[in-house]
């Protein structure tokens, strides 16, 4: 094989395409149930398209059964079978009850839900009236930064919330972290090496965490500041 291989170009498997988050839990491997949605650790409500991936987390009824209860072999992806019975159904299903019982017998803490409804309250702390509203004041936009010179980065915020601490970074690089003011940072001396020489506009970036979210500002090339994601940060951090 190594010998016919040499008369062909290489070649390279590409990367495989990311596993589909809102498929069926028992198709991602969660085997606790077939019905699940997403909560908000902050608010402990249903998680929205506001809510940061970092505070959402799945919640699963446990009701276990087996793959043939939740899924139609012929459509996976598809409803679930209304009728979950055919040749195979019986065997599979008295298999996983089985084990099921073992496994309960060892974990006393697992119960089935009693109903699988899904609440109906939404996240109310990720809503766009509670996105903060960051500008930086200085360095002003457009301005040449002298990496010889100290440089004080300065804020001004928004919002519900209130800055918990700053993080400055200088051309990708960590330079700084505030915490007694977040919002006016020490003065720093920019090094040579992380201004990257030759370029005179070297771009800054600056994280302000918040409770309980966080934003982060980036300044690209010729500091141009503009507001990039929203992080989160729990309120319990705070302290």
């Amino acid at each position: 094989m190594s010998q016919v291989a040499k008369n062909f170009p290489p070649e390279s498997f590409g990367l495989p395409p990311p596993p589909l988050s809102d498929n069926k839990p028992v198709l991602r491997g969660i085997w606790q149930g077939g019905v699940s949605y997403w909560k908000d650790t902050v608010s402990g409500k249903v998680a929205t398209q506001y809510t940061p991936q970092q505070t959402r987390q799945e919640v699963v009824f446990n009701d276990v059964h087996s793959i043939l209860y939740w899924l139609n072999k012929n459509d996976p992806q598809g409803p679930p079978p209304a009728d979950p019975t055919g040749s195979q159904f019986p065997y599979w299903e008295y298999a996983v009850a089985r084990w099921f019982k073992t496994y309960q017998a060892a974990h006393p803490e697992f119960h089935p839900a009693a109903n699988e409804n899904i609440p109906t309250a939404t996240d109310d702390v990720h809503v766009p009236a509670n996105f903060p509203r960051v500008s930086i004041i200085s360095p002003i936009a457009g301005s040449l930064i002298d990496p010889n010179s100290l440089l004080s980065v300065r804020l001004n915020e928004v919002g519900r919330f209130p800055a918990l601490k700053t993080e400055v970074y200088l051309n990708g690089k960590y330079v700084m972290t505030s915490q007694a003011d977040p919002l006016d940072s020490r003065s720093f001396l920019p090094m040579l090496e992380t201004c990257r020489p030759l370029t005179p506009f070297p771009s800054l970036c600056s994280t302000v965490s918040m409770i309980p979210s966080q934003p982060r500002l980036l300044s690209p090339r010729r500091c141009r500041p503009q507001l990039l994601a929203l992080t989160p940060v729990k309120a319990s951090e705070r302290y």
